[in-house]
Formats: structure tokens, C-alpha cells, sequence
């Protein structure tokens, strides 16, 4: 049983990801911003690689492999959630944004990649915090209507 939340959880992610995406593909265009290789340089980091000795092709795909498989591998507690009964909607859309978001504040900061969020600015903390809203709010309705 749990290894069928588990995997619905991680198909929910999956999908909420792709929603997430492109959300940020659209803000990237309007805001004419370049591409965030962050969480692939943390995850090169962690692996002890070099992501600055990929060309710019590499680097734009290792990023969307890495935002891939984070973002679905961040499905999990809700596999918990509904294991343990806890899955009243509101409540979990809470604290599974604040799960999301949250760690994604504080996992950068950690491995040195990028500054604490209070020296990002304003902005982009609440573009980022909008972005983990979409894909937590896209996770949960996915793995809701999987589970029924």
C-alpha cells in the first residue's frame, strides 16, 4: 500500500513539476531573465563535479534533468500524508508548500551556492515562493484525484 502512495506521489510530482515549469518558462520570457542553473550546480556540487566545465547546451539540460528529478522526488511526504490519514486538502496544501519551499531557501544557502534569501531581494523570494505554490498546489490536486 505504501509503495502505491509512494509511486502515485512521485507520478503527482512528476506532473506538478511540468506545471511548475512552465509557469517559469513564462516569467523567464516576460522578465527576459536568463535560465537558473542553480539546483544543478548545488546537485553537481553534492556529487563533486564541475558543472562550469559543461558547455551551455549541457548545462541547460543537466539544469531541466536535475529540476526534473527534484521536483519529483519532492512528491514524497505526500505519499505520508495519506498513508497516515492526514490528507485534508487545506492543511496539507500548507504544509506541503511550506515543506517545498521552505528547504528549497534553506538547501541552497547551506551548500554555498547562493547567498541567504534575505540578501536575494524581495522579488525574487516571492517569485520563488509563487513558484512553489504552483507546483504544490499542481502536485496535490494530481495526487488527490490519483488516490481516489
Amino acid at each position: 500500500m505504501f509503495i502505491e502512495l509512494l509511486i502515485l506521489s512521485f507520478v503527482a510530482a512528476f506532473f506538478g513539476t511540468i506545471v511548475m515549469t512552465v509557469g517559469q518558462e513564462i516569467e523567464i520570457r516576460i522578465k527576459k531573465r536568463p535560465i537558473s542553473y542553480t539546483l544543478a550546480i548545488a546537485i553537481f556540487k553534492i556529487l563533486r563535479l564541475d558543472f562550469n566545465k559543461l558547455n551551455k547546451g549541457m548545462k541547460i539540460v543537466s539544469s531541466y534533468i536535475v529540476h526534473f528529478a527534484y521536483g519529483t522526488a519532492l512528491g514524497f511526504p505526500l505519499a505520508f500524508f495519506e498513508y497516515f490519514g492526514f490528507m485534508d486538502f487545506y492543511i496539507v496544501l500548507i504544509v506541503y508548500f511550506l515543506i517545498v519551499w521552505i528547504q528549497g531557501l534553506i538547501v541552497v544557502p547551506l551548500l554555498g551556492i547562493a547567498g541567504s534569501p534575505w540578501t536575494w531581494g524581495l522579488k525574487p523570494v516571492l517569485t520563488e515562493m509563487v513558484h512553489k505554490f504552483v507546483y504544490s498546489i499542481a502536485t496535490l490536486i494530481i495526487f488527490t484525484s490519483l488516490v481516489i
